[in-house]
Order: structure tokens, then sequence, then C-alpha cells
């Protein structure tokens, strides 16, 4: 079985637990491919993989408008999400995209890791910091097992989407706040003095949002993935004067 891991990653967890995944999925040829705005994949595969962070218990804009693209013709699908807390109705807004596209969706799982975006408040080698990577504990094992309920309801191809959860409508109203705060975030991006202009940003924005020139320029298109920030080679990019003493993260 072709198997196409498709996944979406800003700090690193989703992309840590798709390396892995593709490690330990045996007998089956797995093909990985990272989710960007707008960049097409091919459809030589026999069943889809799609993995996900949450942003604010939802998927991330750039992973609707993939999945929204896709035609299954039939194929089987599964969904992974990496969550800080609580993955909210994130999985299941997928699996239905998904199914109305023609895909049988066997099932959707999610693993708790480090939050990359609370991370942000603590500072670096703090007791608090040190307490906030605990969910990346053992997560080798965790996805070693994951990896084999995943090949076996592919193969399996038998529907399981996940209900609606109780407190959606609750976190539907957090969500919103964080989304009005994250506007004005968006706006307090810049470069301190360690920029040396090398371009990694403008690279790594999933959405195209960066634009390096005499100096770095971000757009009205940022998902707040924070992926520049987090891999910024330099340590240069801040958000306000918020992130000055904040660790940076690149996954597990």
């Amino acid at each position: 079985m072709r198997i196409r891991l498709a996944y979406y990653s800003g700090s690193g967890n989703t992309q840590c637990v798709a390396q892995l995944m593709r490690r330990f999925i045996k007998n089956h040829e797995v093909s990985t491919f990272f989710i960007k705005k707008n960049r097409k994949m091919d459809e030589e595969y026999d069943a889809l993989l799609i993995g996900s962070p949450v942003y604010a218990y939802m998927p991330p804009l750039t992973v609707m408008e993939f999945v929204s693209s896709l035609k299954g013709r039939g194929r089987p699908a599964f969904i992974y999400l990496t969550k800080g807390l609580i993955s909210g109705d994130a999985g299941r807004k997928l699996a239905k995209v998904l199914k109305k596209n023609g895909f049988v969706v066997t099932g959707v799982s999610d693993l708790l890791m480090a939050d990359s975006l609370f991370i942000l408040l603590l500072r670096e080698g703090s007791f608090l910091h040190k307490i906030m990577l605990y969910p990346n504990k053992n997560i080798e094992a965790r996805v070693k097992k994951l990896s084999r309920t995943i090949t076996e309801r592919l193969l399996k191809k038998e529907e399981k989407i996940p209900p609606g959860k109780w407190y959606v409508p609750i976190t539907t109203k957090i969500a919103a706040l964080f989304w009005k705060k994250e506007q004005k975030l968006q706006r307090a991006f810049l470069t301190d003095e360690r920029c040396d202009l090398c371009g990694a940003c403008e690279g790594l924005c999933p959405r195209k949002n960066i634009t390096v020139e005499k100096s770095v320029i971000w757009g009205d298109d940022c998902e707040f993935c924070l992926r520049c920030f987090h891999r910024c080679p330099q340590t240069a990019i801040q958000i306000g004067t918020y992130t000055l003493r904040s660790p940076r993260y690149r996954g597990p």
C-alpha cells in the first residue's frame, strides 16, 4: 500500500511525528508531503494520512484549504492531531471535509505534546519551561503504537468519524477571543539586531506571508504558526517586547 503522509507543522511537533511514523510504518511505502498554501499534491497514493496541529481548538486554515482541494475517489484516510491541551472540533472538521470529498475516513487520533504557544510566556530553562516540555516524554513509543493502529485502520477501510464534543461551544468562544488578540500580535512581529537578512523566515513561512528585502516584512496572511519565530537561525525574531526572554522550540 502506498501511503501519502501529508502534514503541516509550525514549531515542529507534527513534523516530528511524521518522521517517526515514516520509520515505524512497516511493509508499506510511505511518502511525506509538507502542506503549504496553494501547494498541490499528486494523486499517486492508495491511502492518505493527514497530520495537523491544533490552533485554538481548530485545524489551521492552511490544512483546511489543502484537504478541501483533495479528491478521495473511495480511498481510505486517517487523521492525526498534535495538541497542547485539547483538540476541540479539529479532527471532526477535517474528517467531514475529507468525507465530502470522497475519502473513507477510518479514524482520528491526537497526541498530547508541548504547547509551542504558551511556552512563549515562560523563561528559558525555568522550572515551568521544563514542565511544559514534559508531554513530549515517550513520544517515540506513543507514535509507534499509533502507527500500528493507523495501518490496521487504513487496511480495513471502515469509516470512523468522531462525534461532536460537548465542550465545543465553550472552546469556540475562547478561540474567538484568541484570534482577536492574535490580530494584534501579528502586527507586533519584528527583528532585532541579530537579524542578518538570511531569508530563512521567508522560506519557512507556509503561507508565503514574509518578504525579505532591506528588512523583514510580514504581510496580513499570518495564522500565527510561529514557524518563523521558533526556527530563525539567529533567534532574531521577536513579538514586540513579549518574547525577549522566551524559549525557542523546535519540536521534541
